[in-house]
């Protein structure tokens, strides 16, 4: 700061900077007395945001922005105080005041720095042009050039700007004494790449030697210019001087990247030579399949790595290429990590090249995938040898991926065969019991790659208790030799227990006498599949595995994960509270708990939170990424500051932010709710726009998705990138290659994070706040394109209300009808006059539990339009071709298309009745529940289920807390928000224009609504009495007890400690109580919205 002049200000920043922020403020404060000048107002301000009063600091900070302070010593405290507070737009805006109006050298280059914080590569170029003008720096010149550069590579509009820091760079070579620097010197190159001046730049790389030094640095630069250029004769010699370094263990050094681009430059070859004629085929077209794989593998040691002439043939290449991959791991000497990575590199680099030789369609031999000695083929020994090798490394797995791709079906029980030997081998000679584990999980990681822990391996439930069983001992055998975990530490020997509960979590196939059909679940499951026998147990198992690992997240995720699928919200948070998500991992860890919250809306504080922590980390993210920016920078790395500009506009275009600015909209309507007048309108009107928004949301695809993707336990993550990354294109049969190799022998894993589906959630109660408000606004246009809206939405869903409702609504008579089939052909009129009308009515009522929102904004539309105006009547007349139309289009038009109020009360007052059945059910109703529960079916004990459950038939189903909270979340929330809004909007008098005078309608209307919101709280009332019955039982402890009471579940849980199920059982039915009294809570809440 620019203070030096003034000693006042000095002694104040004295202050602030010793911590003695209360005699700071007391110089302020006199100062202002005596003088009201910007600069102690602004250092008020800063004392404010020290003392974290940011409210009284931002009041002060706006008065002055209002009055643009002129002198300097008030815009650099502003900017420390923006800089506090990480906002880097107002920091960068005061930037540029500060340069404007008192331009120096340091402020334009303070200017170029919060450009470049911001990714604004066009004005940071400006600003670094202008101080190379006016102060003739070099720097400031390359300043320039790199961000030309970086905005060239951005934006494909501004390709024209890597011609302008080629101009800028001329003109200084041109001047008397110049010498290049490191820097200069490799943006002039990368100038040159861009404009394609290869051979120019070949040229600068060896005259100016002195600048890189570094031999494989700079030859690797020199061999991808001339294979740019299309010289791959020179490119290849290149690489062969470069990988030749790895004959001697003195010159040896990790050259995977290089190995990569010889291999691609091999291929490049391939390619050419088989769209036409070129120096390596002479004759016509290279035909692969006229070349067997095997002839290609017989290259020798002898002349590794030596220069070509330019004469060989494509297959005389191929040969020797192979021949000098091969060769390296044999001719390195000595001992030590790095000579022990190239010899893997050499294992792996050799599958590499043999896998893109069959993608380019070269011959395999007589039988596919086979050679004559070894069945297997290609990639069988190589695999074998590689895994006997290198089966401590954690990654071995995830490196074979690509090439186990090449064992087709024939081959998978062989190769079992030959693993499981190689296991029971290496343990028996083996006594030390961490490398034992590392070759075990090595082996099953593998053997679960190639399906041998899912179909068609695993058949049956027997199957894959058996294999998880196996695993769990395995764990249980080596764990007491693991050290105990440090902080952010975990158990090499987990990897099993995430394996035993992959494989009990995927679905059973269906299983035919003459047939397996992979693809379909099996129907011999539980009826209500939330809370099964397995569920439970993996919930066992991971609560043990948490308890010796306590610092692995990844059993806190999967935790997470079926905690909410039982609907135990409580655990969830729990879990969710342990892990102490920091800012930066809001996005990458809170998406469970998110959707916990938002298909649970009782946990208002919660998700309120939530909320707050995602919009604080969106704040700040951009802020985050300053050291990581200004590294990037100072090294003028292009590829480094484009990687960040991508994490930068993910942040930006994140779906958590949207959505995190919608919940913090919509939680806010609760408070607004409890306090009399029109402050609900009033607040759904300020947030209209955010509304708008979120009820439009295009697919989510559009939007950066941070959250993890991934699933919990997916080991197929290939960790050495360019193996998966590089694909050549196949020039023959590409349809062969399209299907998926892994088909049947892939798991489906319950992935932690879902498909993002919320997005629709997000879509209906946006579109429900923003119906509500034209209801408010007697905008019936928008009513009527919000209806449309919202039921093509609704349509769109296929489980509006999650599984346990479907189940629930599978369970009730005459509820299989599609709604579509429900709705009648005919306008309703007058009263139902027969008891099939009524029926059909309920049918449609039953269907979708949500269809029950458009009921209630439907009735409430046609309650404001009972006495319809001369336009609406133009509009909607009952005999007008329009009309007729609007109804073939619209099904609730059709459902309340009649002119009596009476009717309107009926049909909303049957829906509050159908509600109440729904969620209390009837004797019928319960008996459906209980025979559905007592079919549990399991295969570990044939009398699995058939306990006598006769005298708990009023406990309630599991399903129904669920459903609960969909109707008061839905319905019954939505009725509580219009009953002020249509009181408000409808008229307090008899319309002159009424025609039917006979009829008081507005009383009627008034008459209608009073009494819906009475029902509304006495239905209300009821369900809380009917859960606040349900806190003094215990379905889940009935449940629990009944799978630990049979013999075949106790095979299992007798592995773990005595009493964890019990434990763990107790815990989530105390857990489900409490959810039951969060919830009776949130109804009293309801109940204290005023009608």
């Amino acid at each position: 700061m620019n203070s030096n002049q003034d000693p006042k200000v000095n002694a104040i920043l004295e202050c602030i900077a010793s911590g003695d922020l209360r005699k700071a403020m007391k110089k302020v404060n006199s100062q202002i007395q005596n003088n009201e000048l910007s600069k102690f107002y602004a250092l008020k301000a800063l004392v404010y945001q020290k003392l974290k009063k940011v409210p009284e600091c931002m009041e002060i900070v706006k008065r002055l922005q209002t009055t643009s302070p002129d002198d300097i010593d008030s815009i650099e405290i502003l900017i420390v105080i923006f800089k506090n507070l990480k906002k880097l737009d107002e920091v960068t805006e005061l930037y540029e005041e500060a340069y404007e109006k008192f331009p120096s050298e340091d402020r334009g280059k303070n200017l170029y720095q919060a450009y470049s914080s911001q990714f604004k590569f066009g004005e940071q170029s400006k600003i670094a042009l202008k101080l190379h003008k006016y102060h003739g720096n070099v720097e400031y010149a390359e300043w320039g050039a790199f961000s030309m550069l970086l905005l060239a590579d951005t934006d494909s509009r501004q390709v024209g700007m890597v011609e302008i820091a080629d101009l800028l760079f001329q003109k200084i070579k041109r001047r008397d004494g110049f010498a290049y620097t490191p820097t200069f010197f490799r943006l002039d190159i990368a100038i040159h790449e861009r404009l394609k001046a290869f051979s120019e730049a070949i040229h600068l790389l060896n005259q100016h030697i002195d600048i890189i030094s570094d031999y494989v640095e700079r030859t690797s630069l020199i061999a991808k210019f001339y294979r740019l250029r299309g010289e791959h004769i020179h490119t290849l010699n290149l690489y062969h001087s470069i990988l030749s370094l790895n004959q001697s263990e003195t010159t040896a050094r990790d050259l995977w990247q290089i190995s990569i681009d010889y291999i691609d430059t091999i291929f490049e070859i391939v390619k050419l030579s088989c769209e036409g004629t070129t120096r390596f085929s002479q004759l016509g077209p290279f035909d692969p399949t006229s070349v067997v794989i095997k002839a290609v593998d017989t290259g020798t040691k002898h002349n590794i790595w030596k220069p070509l002439t330019g004469t060989e043939s494509l297959v005389g290449i191929i040969i020797a290429s192979l021949a000098n991959i091969r060769a390296a791991r044999d001719l390195i000497q000595g001992r030590g990590a790095l000579i022990d990575l190239i010899k893997r590199q050499s294992y792996l680099l050799e599958m590499e090249f043999k896998r893109r030789l069959i993608f380019w369609n070269f011959s395999q031999g007589a039988e596919e995938y086979k050679d004559e000695a070894e069945p297997g083929g290609i990639f069988m020994p190589l695999i074998l040898r590689y895994i006997s090798l290198y089966y401590e490394i954690p990654t071995t797995p995830d490196e074979m991926t690509p090439f186990l791709y090449h064992l087709n079906a024939t081959q998978l029980i062989p190769f079992k065969d030959k693993i499981q030997a190689f296991l029971d081998k290496t343990l028996d000679l083996n006594t030390n019991k961490i490398k034992c584990l590392k070759c075990t999980i090595c082996c099953v990681k593998i053997l679960r790659l190639v399906g041998c822990y899912s179909p068609p391996v695993i058949k049956t439930a027997g199957n894959m208790w058996e294999a998880a069983g196996f695993l769990i001992r395995k764990y249980l055998e080596y764990v007491e030799y693991e050290p105990n975990p440090k902080k952010n530490e975990i158990r090499l020997s987990d990897d099993l227990l995430l394996l035993a509960v992959e494989v009990l979590l995927q679905s059973i196939p269906e299983v035919t006498e003459n047939t397996v059909d992979y693809n379909t679940i099996s129907t011999n499951e539980e009826p209500f599949p939330s809370f099964s026998h397995r569920i439970f147990f993996c919930i066992g198992v991971l609560e043990y595995g948490m308890h010796r690992s306590p610092y692995n997240k990844t059993f806190k995720f999967k935790l997470m994960a079926l905690y909410e699928k039982i609907k135990n919200y409580i655990a969830v948070a729990k879990i969710y509270n342990s892990l102490e998500v920091k800012d930066e991992q809001v996005e990458t860890q809170s998406y469970i708990y998110y959707r916990m919250l938002i298909e649970s809306p009782i946990h208002i504080k919660e998700l309120q939170e939530l909320s707050k922590n995602i919009s604080h980390y969106h704040k700040t993210a951009n802020y985050e990424l300053l050291p990581y920016i200004h590294r990037a920078y100072s090294k003028y790395s292009i590829e480094e500051v484009k990687s960040l500009f991508d994490k930068k506009v993910t942040i930006e275009n994140s779906y958590f932010k949207t959505i995190a600015q919608f919940i913090t909209a919509y939680t806010g309507i609760f408070k607004t709710l409890l306090v009399p007048g029109q402050y609900f309108a009033k607040y759904l009107r300020e947030n209209l726009a955010l509304f708008n928004k979120t009820s439009t949301l295009s697919d989510i695809s559009e939007f950066s998705q941070t959250a993890d993707m991934v699933p919990l336990y997916d080991i197929g993550v290939i960790k050495i990138k360019p193996i998966r990354d590089i694909k050549a294109k196949i020039p023959y049969q590409p349809e062969a290659l399209k299907e998926d190799p892994f088909k049947h022998r892939k798991l489906s894993p319950d992935s932690a994070y879902g498909l993002y589906l919320d997005n629709r959630i997000i879509h209906i109660h946006s579109m429900k706040l923003k119906l509500i408000l034209d209801i408010v606004e007697q905008n019936i246009p928008g009513i009527e394109s919000g209806l449309r809206a919202l039921n093509s939405v609704l349509s769109q869903l296929d489980l509006l209300s999650k599984p346990a409702l479907k189940k629930a609504i599978n369970w009730r008579p005459g509820s299989s009808a599609a709604f579509d089939e429900a709705v009648p052909d005919k306008p309703f009129t007058g009263k139902f006059e027969s008891e099939a009308e009524f029926i059909n009515h309920k049918k449609l009522l039953d269907s979708k539990i949500w269809k029950f929102l458009l009921m209630i904004f439907e009735g409430a539309f046609r309650l404001i339009c009972a006495h319809p105006s001369d336009n609406y009547s133009r509009t909607r007349s009952p005999t007008s071709r329009e009309n007729n139309e609007y109804a073939e289009q619209d099904f609730t038009y059709k459902l309340t298309a009649f002119p009596h109020v009476s009717r309107h009360a009926e049909v909303l007052n049957l829906m509050l009745k159908d509600i109440e059945s729904l969620i209390i059910p009837k004797e019928d109703y319960l008996k459906k529940l209980k025979l559905g529960l007592s079919k549990i079916s399991s295969s570990l004990d044939a009398d699995v289920g058939n306990e006598d459950n006769a005298e708990n038939d009023d406990i309630m189903h599991p399903g129904m807390i669920y459903i609960i909270n969909d109707v008061l979340h839905g319905p019954l929330l939505t009725v509580k928000m219009l009953m002020p809004s249509l009181i408000s909007t409808l008229p307090s008098k008899q319309l002159p224009n009424d025609p039917h005078p006979d009829l008081n309608h507005v009383l009627n209307i008034h008459k209608c609504i009073e009494q819906l919101g009475t029902e509304t709280n006495a239905l209300l009332s009821k369900i809380k009495d009917y859960l606040d019955q349900q806190t003094r039982m215990s379905y889940w402890e009935q449940l629990g007890n009944t799978y630990l009471s049979t013999t075949g579940f106790q095979q299992y849980t007798s592995m773990l400690p005595p009493d964890t199920f019990r434990k763990i059982l107790q815990n989530i039915s105390t857990n489900h109580l409490e959810e039951l009294k969060t919830t009776i809570e949130f109804i009293s809440l309801l109940e204290n919205i005023p009608n």
